[in-house]
C-alpha cells in the first residue's frame, strides 16, 4: 500500500555529488548563526558515507571542514537558494 512508510537508508542529495571547488553553499550553523553562506574552498572527499566539505563563510573568510551526512542533509543547500 502507497501509504506505508518507505523504510530505508538516508542518501545524500543528487545535488551534493556535484559539489566542487567554487561551488557555493549555505550551511545552517545553529539558531544563533542561522543560515551562513560561503564558497567551497576544495574539492570534497569523500569517507565512508559523508562528504567532507571545507567551506570559505563570506562574513569572516574563516575556512571549516565540515561533514555534509545524509541524516543531517536538512543543514545544507545549494548557495544560490534563499531562505
Amino acid at each position: 500500500d502507497e501509504r506505508d512508510l518507505k523504510v530505508g537508508k538516508t542518501e545524500l542529495p543528487r545535488w551534493a555529488y556535484q559539489i566542487k571547488k567554487g561551488t557555493r553553499v549555505s550551511y545552517f550553523w545553529n539558531e544563533q548563526e542561522g543560515w551562513c553562506d560561503g564558497t567551497v574552498s576544495e574539492d570534497p572527499t569523500m569517507i565512508v558515507d559523508e562528504l567532507i566539505i571545507s567551506v570559505a563563510f563570506d562574513d569572516d573568510g574563516s575556512i571549516h571542514k565540515l561533514p555534509f551526512l545524509a541524516e543531517e542533509k536538512v543543514r545544507w543547500r545549494p548557495g544560490d537558494m534563499k531562505g
